[in-house]
This record gives C-alpha cells, sequence and structure tokens, in this order.
C-alpha cells in the first residue's frame, strides 16, 4: 500500500482516501508492500491471561497539549503522581499479559482509563489527556432538571432523584459537568474511555465498539460530594450524532457505561433513533456511549527510517475513522531486521479507517488543526471479521534524524538505563516533553536512536547499575542523518556512598526525590520508610544534595571521603513554627560571681528533648549559635514538678573561652554536687518542653560552682525506644 504525504490539505483529502479505500477494498492490493492475509482465529483480549512485568510509562496531558502535574495514576495495584512535566512512571508492574488498564485522575477534570497491551520485560508507553469536568449546568436537586448542550444533547433529572455515595437522599443545588464527545472528531481516540472501544456484551462476550457519540456526567453536590441517580429515578439521555453518521447509524443501537475499575464498556440497556439523535434511559451516570459492536479485524505494519531499517521506537495512530487520527499505539521494533513486526492494532471490521505516522516525536494536542503537521496517512478499506491487513512499510516525513554512540564502563558495571529528552526543539511543532528510554545493547554497549527530530537538541542521561549517573547534550543533524556521539566514558572513579535523613518536624519524609550534583554528573534515589537514603557519588566529590517533595523543596552539602562513607546530616523539609522561651542560667564560684549566662539557641533540631521510653529518662540538649555554651541535663520521667533523683540523673554545662572549654557536673553519682530539676511544660512531640534546674556543680578539675535560676526551653523530639529500633517515627 503506497503512503500519502499530507499537510494543509489533509481535510480536503479525506473524501479521496475514502474513495481509494473503497476501490482497493473491491480491486484488492496489487502493491506488494500490501498483502492482505486471510481470516483467523482472533484471541480474545478480555480473557484471562498470565501475567507478565512491564514498566509503564508516559506523559498526562490537557487538550492543549500542556503537561499536568499532580495527577494521580493508578495501574493494577501502583500509583504514581506525575511531576511538573507530567510524566509518570510506574516500575515493573505485574499485569495481565495480553492488555493492562491505566487510570489517570485530577481534581477538576474527568478521570481518563486508556488500555494498552504491555510490553513484557519492557517499557509500555502511554500518553494520557485529560478532559475538563467544568460545571456546565447548576439545577436543583429536588425540582430536578434538564442540562441541554449547544448540539442538542440532553441529560434529564428527574424530581428529587439523586443520592450521595452513602445512599442518603441530596436535597440541595446540584453542579452538572456534562461533555459530548464527537467520534468523528479528530481528537476522539485520544480522550474515549479505554482507548482501545473494547466491551463486553450482557451474554459475557467480547467485542469491540464502533461509536456514534458519547455522553460524559458527572455530578455533585454544593460541598463537591459526588451525587448519584436513586434507585427508581432513571434519567433520559438524548444523544447528538454526527452528520457524517447519520447514513449508516441504526434503527436501534445497544448502551454502553464504562467501567473505570475493568477499563472496559459494558453493555446496558438501548437507545433508539428519533432523527439524528439517540434516546434512551440510564439509571447510573459515567460515561454512556451509543455503539454498535463490530467483530474484530487486525491491521499490522513496519515504520522505517529512510535508510531502511525499522524504527526500533515511536508511535503510529490508528483511529475508528478515517477522521480520527488521535489514537496511538506504540512501535515494538525489537526483533532482527526485516523479520520486525512494527506494530499490530486490533480494529472494528466493517469500517473504512486510516493509518497515520506522525512526524518524528511529535504529539499534536488535540485543540491544533491537524493541517499543520505533515502526516503520512495509509487508507485501511473495511476488514472482513478475523482479517489480519498488512499496510506494509511507512516512512515518516520527514524523515528522522539519527544519533548512535557507545557506553565504556569499569569492570563489573554496565548500563541500567539510558534516556533522552528534547530541550530545544529547533522550530519543530509539539515535540514531546518527556524524557523517553533508548535500547542499550547488552553485548557491546551500543545504543542506536533513529527516531529523533532533526535540528533539534536533547540531553542525554545514563544510570549504570552501580549507581553512577552521567548527561550529556548533543544535537541532531539534518533529516535523516546520523549523528556520532562516540565512546561515552562511564569507568569514572571510585563511588561512595552519602547518607541522610529527611524529615518534617521529627516525622520521616518517605518518597522524597534526592538528586546528588556535583561537577560532571549526578545521582539521585528517594528515601524509604524511615526518611533515610543513600546516594553513591564520586570519591573525594563535593556537591549540593537537592530533595524535592510535593510542594517541598530542601538542599545540603556534602565531600565525599576518598572511602568509606559520609553523612550529609538530617534535613528537615518544614519550617518549624514552635518558638522557645528563655534559657539561662546564673554561675558563681571558679571565677563567676553571679554571673548570668543567656544562650542563643541554635535552632531545632540542633537543641531538643527526647524522652527514653525504656529507661523512663528525659535528656535535654541547648547549644548556643556561638558554640561557646552548652546545656545537657537528664532527668527521671516526663511529668510535670520536682523531677525524681537517682544516680543516672544528672547535668553538664560547658563553658568555652577561645580554644579551652571548661565542663561542670552535677549528679551522676558524683560526690559533693546536687542537682534540683522542676518541670512546668511538657508537651507531644513537636511542641516545647520547659523547667528550671539548679544545683552544685563540680568542674573536672574539682572546683565547685552553684547554678541557680536556671531555665530551659526547647522543642520535643521524638521519643527513643528498643521497640522502634531507636526514635519512634
Amino acid at each position: 500500500m503506497k503512503s500519502i504525504s499530507i499537510t494543509s490539505i489533509l481535510r480536503k483529502c479525506l473524501i479521496c482516501l475514502y474513495v481509494l479505500a473503497f476501490f482497493t477494498a473491491l480491486n484488492g492490493c496489487t502493491d506488494d508492500d500490501g498483502d492482505v492475509a486471510g481470516p483467523v482465529v482472533v484471541e480474545d483480549p478480555l480473557s484471562p491471561a498470565p501475567s507478565v512485568t512491564t514498566t509503564l510509562s508516559g506523559l498526562v496531558l490537557d487538550e492543549e497539549g500542556n503537561p499536568l502535574s499532580g495527577v494521580r495514576v493508578t495501574a493494577h495495584g501502583e500509583t504514581a503522581t506525575t511531576d511538573a512535566e507530567g510524566s509518570f512512571r510506574l516500575q515493573d508492574v505485574q499485569v495481565p499479559g495480553n492488555r493492562c488498564v491505566i487510570s489517570a485522575g485530577k481534581e477538576g477534570y474527568f478521570t481518563s482509563v486508556r488500555a494498552e497491551v504491555p510490553r513484557k520485560e519492557k517499557e509500555t508507553r502511554v500518553n494520557v489527556y485529560l478532559q475538563r469536568a467544568t460545571t456546565t449546568h447548576t439545577i436543583d436537586a429536588m425540582a430536578g432538571g434538564t442540562a441541554t448542550l449547544a448540539n442538542g444533547s440532553k441529560v434529564e433529572i428527574p424530581t428529587s432523584g439523586l443520592v450521595t455515595e452513602s445512599g442518603d437522599v441530596y436535597e440541595g443545588e446540584v453542579n452538572m459537568s456534562v461533555l459530548y464527545q464527537d467520534p468523528s472528531a479528530a481528537g476522539f481516540g485520544a480522550v474515549v474511555a479505554g482507548g482501545d472501544m473494547m466491551a463486553r456484551r450482557t451474554d459475557e462476550s467480547s467485542t469491540i465498539l464502533y461509536s456514534y457519540g458519547i455522553l460524559r456526567v458527572l455530578l455533585t453536590g454544593s460541598d463537591g460530594e459526588k451525587l448519584q441517580l436513586a434507585a427508581g429515578k432513571p434519567s433520559t439521555l438524548t444523544v447528538a450524532i454526527p452528520e457524517s453518521q447519520l447514513t449508516t447509524a441504526p434503527q436501534t443501537i445497544p448502551l454502553w457505561y464504562f467501567d473505570e475499575e475493568e477499563g472496559v464498556w459494558q453493555e446496558e440497556g438501548s437507545a433508539t433513533r428519533q432523527g439524528d439523535k439517540y434516546i434512551g434511559t440510564v439509571k447510573h451516570f459515567t460515561d454512556w456511549n451509543c455503539d454498535d459492536p463490530k467483530e474484530f479485524a487486525t491491521i499490522i505494519g513496519r515504520v522505517v527510517d529512510c535508510r531502511g531499517e525499522a524504527l526500533n521506537q515511536g508511535d503510529i495512530y490508528v483511529g475508528q475513522s478515517t477522521n480520527d487520527l488521535s489514537n496511538g499505539i506504540e512501535i515494538d521494533n525489537d526483533g532482527p531486521g526485516a523479520e520486525q513486526i512494527g506494530f499490530e492494532k486490533r480494529v472494528p471490521a466493517g469500517m473504512p479507517l486510516m493509518v497515520m505516522v506522525a512526524p518524528p516525536l511529535t504529539i499534536p494536542p488535540l485543540t491544533t488543526p491537524n493541517e499543520k503537521f505533515r502526516w503520512v496517512l495509509v487508507p485501511v478499506p473495511p476488514l472482513a471479521p478475523g482479517q489480519v491487513y498488512d499496510v506494509g512499510t511507512i516512512k515518516p516525513d520527514p524523515c528522522p534524524s539519527i544519533a548512535s554512540g557507545k557506553f565504556k564502563t569499569k569492570q563489573g558495571d554496565k548500563v541500567k538505563y539510558l534516556s533522552m529528552k528534547v530541550v530545544n526543539g529547533g522550530g519543530h511543532l509539539s515535540l514531546i516533553k518527556y524524557a523517553f528510554p533508548v535500547k542499550v545493547a547488552d553485548a557491546d554497549a551500543s545504543f542506536t536512536a533513529n527516531y529523533l527530530a532533526a535540528n533539534a537538541t536533547y540531553t542525554l542521561q545514563v544510570i549504570t547499575e552501580s549507581g553512577l549517573n552521567v548527561t550529556k547534550t548533543f544535537s541532531t543533524a539534518a533529516a535523516g542523518e546520523t549523528v556520532d556521539l562516540g565512546i561515552i566514558d562511564l569507568s569514572g572513579p571510585e563511588l561512595v556512598a552519602v547518607a541522610g535523613i529527611v524529615h518534617c518536624h521529627n516525622a520521616p519524609i518517605a518518597n522524597a526525590t534526592v538528586e546528588a550534583a556535583w561537577a560532571g554528573g549526578s545521582a539521585s534515589t528517594t528515601t524509604d520508610a524511615s526518611g533515610t537514603y543513600e546516594v553513591l557519588v564520586p570519591a573525594t566529590t563535593a556537591g549540593t544534595i537537592t530533595i524535592t517533595h510535593e510542594d517541598k523543596t530542601g538542599t545540603t552539602g556534602f565531600q565525599a571521603p576518598a572511602s568509606g562513607g559520609a553523612s550529609a546530616g538530617p534535613l528537615n523539609m518544614c519550617e518549624t513554627t514552635t518558638e522557645t522561651g528563655v534559657n539561662s542560667f546564673v554561675i558563681d564560684g571558679d571565677g563567676y560571681a553571679n554571673t548570668t549566662k543567656v544562650i542563643s539557641l541554635s535552632p531545632y533540631p540542633n537543641s531538643f528533648i527526647y524522652y527514653n521510653r525504656d529507661a523512663a529518662v528525659s535528656t535535654l540538649t541547648i547549644h548556643d549559635v556561638s558554640g561557646n555554651q552548652e546545656v545537657a541535663i537528664t532527668f527521671l520521667g516526663n511529668a510535670l514538678g520536682e523531677a525524681e533523683k537517682s544516680g543516672t540523673t544528672g547535668a553538664r554545662i560547658t563553658l568555652k573561652t577561645g580554644n579551652n572549654s571548661v565542663h561542670y557536673f552535677a549528679g551522676l553519682s558524683m560526690e559533693g554536687t546536687d542537682l534540683d530539676v522542676r518541670v512546668t511544660r511538657y508537651d507531644a512531640v513537636g511542641g516545647l518542653v520547659e523547667g528550671t534546674f539548679s544545683g552544685t556543680f563540680m568542674s573536672q578539675s574539682g572546683n565547685p560552682v552553684t547554678i541557680k535560676e536556671g531555665k530551659f526551653s526547647v522543642i520535643r523530639f521524638n521519643d527513643l525506644s528498643g521497640a522502634c529500633g531507636g526514635f519512634c517515627m
């Protein structure tokens, strides 16, 4: 089948493509690239299949193609949140081998669900578009009402017909978000629930759908609570039929709702055609679809660069009609040479379709006219049930640019992950904004990326199994040309571990992103459940550790030793809002004459108190910001009032002058000393512990001093206990 390069005349050519598809169906494929296989048995894609492991990654976008951050992405029990660039990654997920389901949700948007055929032991990429759930109508729940869209589609709410999720009758104001999805629109395939139009009939058989219109309905109360139809209170839906589909729209059509849990359309009820509308009743709200069930057919093909080599990565698009050019599927070209199967797509039989290949690394936004992009289109005639249709070999327009290279690693190390990311598109429209993986050959650590946009700038990031993380910037050459990046040396210095702990007011922060950066490289990891992390950096290197979690960012420096490891210490990601009181004492003796010492408190967590549950003692440490004064006190219990004394309780005061430090001790069974502690305040963790202290202290030289009018006010840290394995976080 010959491919067709389309620019600004795309829309005008669609009618011609229909004609071409019609004649192809009559005459068969005469081109040697377009052999048509006969009917085959099609495996049920909704039947149970053995699990496989895959890494799910991709991008979440709005309808304008802008990345959406903070989107919750779930798939088969695993969850991730999109970053500032809208990207997500779920590593090594166990999924059914024939079909996995990814769900993405964010406040203010309709939930989007996409189904993909997973790539076993590889990366399965999927781009998800979210549609805004804007309030289109407001009604009174008790009076009911009708929401009518501009194309005549309607949602009728019966009187006193809504309940909350707990089943209680709702009587207040109702905010209705009603959205019509046009199956003849160019962006339909990117936003339709499921994406692959897989459905289950009432007899439990599987089918693939051909849509004549969808209504998305979301109802919320005045406080944002979700609402549903009450039992025995059905709603009447009116769904507009696109003008281009009026000639094929049947008189009666099944109704289908989208099951977000299973990721499939479920048959429930039917609708009757009245003019250019379908009308039917439903018992609950979700996405409702007027669809004609079809049998399966399959389209296969290969996409190659201008050398004739199969692209080893990228996307092609197949929609439910010749207008729908937005439903992308991933190219899977890891096989040898001409035996590679580039793509495979299950489609409805009996309808003309279109295969589209976009320019390299292009993801067109749904709201941008397709005429702006140089599609390569291959029309597909109506296929027989079970037929496998080979569209042959397709070349993108313009030709992809190519980058290649090879890695040199130290003995025992190897490349774990390689990715590239566009940093300057060089004038290209809608290039992907996320980092995409690049396959590295196990045999010689070489790589070839033959699907890049020409004359653009990229960053290459490589991570080795030893933890080395190296980035490199490069630019591609003209379309169809190759840039050789040569040998990239990863056999650098020995690596040592830098460790630390991340917390918020003593509460550990798990899953925080930790990035260590130094001249010429970086390494990253995440904190564990106890807030701790360990990252490998080159020996003797100095650098900065940046930690991010949700909307918080913190930094700390490090100096790696020549061997062993180093500590970056604790990092509090939250500002301490608790204000401490006065910390001071009066000392008399050993050269001091009733001298008042005021401690300018070095802030938490340098000065703090904790309670040892096992020993039933409290220990506080007070540091002066100058480093010249310090008080440490241990007393029994954590109750208010006079603290009991024992041989294990006591205090130490350190006073430093120049390079000389003098320590004064009291209690701890030392003869000639005495310590009195009175507790006036003992808050929960994160609050204050305050009190007074006084007594007779002895220097390390045996000189007695009197301490009086002592005051302490410090923030309480977490309790210590062997049952917690240390501090009870």
